[in-house]
């Protein structure tokens, strides 16, 4: 989307997928900050032609993903999906998407009604201070990909802040089992 979007403005862009990335850094900061260690999931990186200063002519769109569900051995999944990965596009710490308006979050839906997800998670973000989830007028999608929104403001520009929340629905699929480590043949 922010491709398309960019290139309907005008504007060139080129980018990659980034898979387990440090936090891009800030240039107009001199020093380098704890966020800066930090590892989000997912980033596009692009390249933004039209940028006139050339130390902010890539850009990043962050992606957090989580699981979704029934807990398992004292890992409460949806509470995780918030104080995990919510609040850290929030907190200064992480600074995930610093200097963005926007990022997603990415949830695995395992094993739950999203009903009961939803209603945990937006309990767990609203009790943060992180606001609502809503959910998109398509509503629940069975066995494919639903679209939830969350807003909230942060310290640091852009204050304004929105998520994007895709939640993959993953019952009814195939479990896969533990994953042996095999040696290597010397």
């Amino acid at each position: 989307r922010v491709r398309v979007r960019m290139e309907n403005c005008g504007r060139t862009v080129s980018g990659q997928i980034v898979p387990e990335a440090k936090c891009y850094p800030n240039f107009r900061r001199p020093r380098v900050e704890k966020r800066e260690k930090k590892i989000p999931d997912f980033r596009y990186q692009y390249t933004d032609t039209k940028e006139p200063d050339a130390d902010f002519s890539t850009k990043e769109v962050v992606a957090e993903c989580k699981r979704l569900g029934l807990p398992e051995k004292k890992r409460e999944f949806n509470k995780l999906y918030v104080k995990e990965g919510i609040r850290r596009f929030h907190d200064p710490g992480h600074g995930y998407a610093v200097g963005s308006s926007s990022a997603m979050m990415i949830g695995y839906l395992q094993d739950m009604s999203p009903l009961v997800a939803h209603a945990e998670v937006d309990a767990e973000s609203k009790s943060n201070g992180l606001g609502d989830l809503f959910l998109s007028k398509t509503g629940w999608v069975e066995k494919g990909v639903s679209h939830l929104d969350s807003s909230f403001v942060r310290g640091s520009p852009p204050e304004n802040f929105s998520l994007i929340h895709l939640w993959l629905d993953l019952r009814n699929t195939a479990k896969v089992g533990k994953v042996r480590n095999i040696p290597k043949p010397l």
